[in-house]
């Protein structure tokens, strides 16, 4: 396990991208030379904190920089071949909701509607091996039984 700050790491852009880049290269490198495999979990805590702020631009900057690991992660399956990947959250914070717009600009107007969570439902994407396993909608407690089933399956 490897904990990178102790009270949360500062916020994007004060922490530069290079923050979960250089923790997820290393994780891939070493554990990458386990024989059996192994499991990896990445989180991107302050796009929970963004909402919590209802800050939409820390928000935006947050889940660009996660998304750059996740690609990290979906290149890695591709190549490896062996490799689920699965990318959710455990709940959505601040309600943010699109309440007007321009097709002639493209620009979106949004709004939060609270400061906590809410009961927004959330999505669960799954890349590579085994992720016929998580379709459908289901309570986030499932994941775990499915991730367990998909490394028994190739364990």
């Amino acid at each position: 396990m490897a904990l990178l700050a102790d009270n949360g790491p500062a916020r994007m852009p004060a922490r530069t991208a290079a923050y979960m880049k250089l923790g997820f290269d290393k994780a891939l490198e070493l554990l990458g030379k386990n024989k059996n495999g192994f499991f990896l979990m990445v989180e991107g805590s302050q796009i929970d904190d963004a909402g919590h702020f209802n800050d939409t631009s820390y928000n935006v900057q947050e889940v660009l920089d996660f998304d750059q690991q996740v690609g990290k992660a979906l290149r890695f399956a591709a190549q490896n071949g062996e490799t689920l990947v699965v990318v959710t959250a455990d709940h959505e914070t601040g309600g943010y909701s699109v309440v007007g717009g321009s097709s002639q600009t493209g620009k979106l107007v949004g709004r939060f509607t609270t400061t906590h969570h809410s009961a927004v439902v959330v999505p669960v994407f799954a890349y590579g091996t085994g992720s016929e396993l998580f379709t459908g909608m289901y309570q986030n407690t499932e994941i775990y039984q499915r991730i367990k089933q998909a490394m028994a399956k190739y364990n």
